[in-house]
């Protein structure tokens, strides 16, 4: 659940800075909240619950079409699940946008993300990738959008216990417009206990099956 948690946590920040920060567009929106400002090629998205996205890109050409574009992100308080989310990670595009195909990301966190909820503490570092395979032709509607993410971190449980995580291109997770992660597998190593976290086939809930040594636990609720 924590690592769930962080993952529609980094997930949720690219979307933001995606929506708002890509092509200066600002045509999306999300119900009004966040509020996006400009200094210079600076973005700034300002949440109503006092959640505070920066992200500093290094050109004031932000396009799809900029194969050199890279922001550095910098995180307070924002929140999802009921984490307070706080750290930085660096965005890049890594694949810029065709007639036929989206454009590539990468996140690489670069220092280690914190994770707040009343007394738990958790952390997350690693790399993702992130693909845009649907919605990228209307920049105007943010519910058609579907990207395909993969990758490897590791993380600090709130019992204070280690794990690894790996997330294959082969199975990616799926994020939309749907408020979990509806799709994809993730596989976890705590120790010598291996654990597989599927999402499901699509459909949007908060439900997942977990597989723990080959012993399957059914509809575990985020």
């Amino acid at each position: 659940v924590n690592n769930a948690a962080a993952e529609l946590a980094v997930s949720s920040v690219f979307e933001g800075v995606n929506s708002f920060g890509i092509d200066q567009e600002e045509k999306k929106s999300l119900n009004g909240d966040p509020t996006p400002t400009w200094d210079g090629n600076t973005l700034t998205l300002t949440y109503s619950d006092g959640g505070i996205i920066v992200a500093a890109f290094n050109s004031d050409s932000t396009s799809y079409y900029n194969p050199l574009l890279i922001a550095d992100v910098e995180v307070t308080n924002f929140t999802t699940s009921g984490f307070k989310m706080n750290g930085s990670f660096k965005l890049s595009l890594t694949g810029i946008m065709g007639v036929d195909q989206g454009p590539s990301f990468n996140i690489d966190i670069t220092e280690t993300l914190e994770f707040k909820k009343d007394t738990i503490t958790t952390s997350w570092t690693g790399k993702r990738d992130l693909v845009w395979v649907e919605g990228y032709l209307d920049l105007a509607d943010l519910t058609d959008d579907v990207f395909e993410i993969s990758g490897s971190s590791s993380g600090v449980n709130a019992d204070g216990v280690a794990y690894s995580v790996v997330i294959s291109t082969e199975t990616p997770l799926r994020l939309d417009d749907c408020e979990n992660i509806s799709k994809g597998i993730i596989t976890i190593t705590e120790g010598e206990t291996v654990m597989v976290l599927d999402f499901g086939d699509g459909t949007c809930d908060n439900v997942m099956d977990v597989t723990i040594d080959g012993v399957t636990i059914y509809d575990i609720e985020l």
